[in-house]
């Protein structure tokens, strides 16, 4: 570890190595020696080379080094970890986020400008007519290469083993389990209408009040029965996987995203019916337990009622409202259908491969 509890960093840290260990020391490591490192004197110089290693590993990575690329996302993905777990008790007093809070926007600066380079703002529907806005926007969607991807059409359902179906859950872990935080999140500021719509979606992803029916409960029965637990999940996700998952939460954390948000996680309930369906094709061809296969199942259906709320009772009265809105909405559902493909060709690559 290149930051010596309890003094300054060394030079060692500021040329960008080690990022994801700097960050998880921090946000683990003893409250005291952060405290201490991060405060009085020696506070100026520690956030500064702190800030440096970060600005360091996203210049490599816009350099083209994945190393840099996947050390850069295993450390956002640790500071994003603080929004959806509780912290130690007796530790208010060590501000542990505030500390990685210049590191944390530099890294989502660089989530935000990866997705540009495939953004093409001339393809934004150009309406202030909601209705006309969120057709137009679905007809892109359905246009898409990862409508459609190979993976799910001809791979999953017809050629998956139970090690394919393992690898896949595994990368799913990068939204499936936090999406009820997502929308918990997401619901902060909005008004009523848009409100009832995310907490009735919230609602179902808390099984309704049932326990047994909660949905990351029912993911994790569904990662047992095909053995993806969390060692192999830690060991073997894609950095394409990682990239998903930061995206949604970079724009589910940050209320400033928020339209951008709305139009990212619209989409990805727009999609997840028909991939449930060709989930349970490969569950079935491969003997898998059926009640372990309810997460997938109880989706097919469940979503498709979300999406459509989503694009009713949220999207479109923020259009009514400002018409601006149209671009980030857009940039969001196209971000995640663009980080959808490449994600999807690696998986299918690296599946194809073994």
């Amino acid at each position: 570890m290149d930051i010596p509890m309890g003094g300054s960093m060394t030079t060692s840290v500021a040329i960008g190595q080690n990022l994801s260990a700097i960050v998880q020391e921090i946000q683990f490591g003893s409250a005291r020696a952060i405290h201490d490192q991060f405060s009085g004197d020696a506070a100026a110089e520690s956030a500064s080379m702190l800030r440096s290693a970060a600005e360091e590993t996203v210049e490599r990575a816009r350099k083209g080094s994945t190393d840099a690329l996947t050390e850069l996302h295993l450390a956002l993905e640790s500071i994003h970890r603080s929004y959806f777990a509780k912290p130690r008790p007796n530790e208010s007093w060590c501000n542990r986020k505030g500390i990685l809070d210049p590191v944390q926007a530099i890294l989502e600066d660089f989530v935000i400008e990866y997705e540009d380079q495939w953004m093409d703002e001339g393809e934004i529907p150009f309406t202030d007519d909601p209705d006309q806005f969120v057709q137009q926007l679905k007809e892109a969607v359905r246009a898409h290469p990862a409508n459609r991807h190979p993976f799910y059409i001809d791979f999953l359902p017809f050629k998956a083993g139970v090690a394919d179906i393992r690898y896949y859950l595994a990368q799913e872990t990068a939204l499936d389990p936090r999406f009820d935080d997502f929308i918990a999140l997401m619901q902060l500021g909005c008004d009523s209408q848009q409100k009832l719509e995310l907490a009735g979606n919230y609602w179902d992803e808390m099984g309704n009040g049932n326990p047994a029916q909660v949905h990351t409960a029912m993911f994790e029965n569904a990662m047992r029965e095909v053995g993806a637990d969390p060692e192999f999940v830690r060991t073997h996700r894609l950095v394409e996987t990682l990239i998903c998952g930061n995206l949604s939460a970079t724009l589910a954390v940050n209320p400033r995203f928020y339209y951008r948000s709305i139009g990212s996680f619209a989409v990805t309930e727009f999609l997840f019916p028909r991939r449930c369906a060709q989930l349970l094709e490969a569950w079935r061809r491969n003997n898998l337990s059926v009640r372990n296969g309810e997460y997938h199942k109880e989706h097919i259906g469940i979503d498709a009622r979300h999406a459509s709320g989503f694009f009713r009772n949220v999207i479109k009265p923020e259009i009514r409202k400002d018409p601006s809105a149209t671009g980030d909405i857009y940039w969001g559902a196209i971000a995640r259908m663009n980080s959808s493909q490449r994600y999807l060709d690696a998986l299918l690559n690296e599946l194809v491969a073994c």
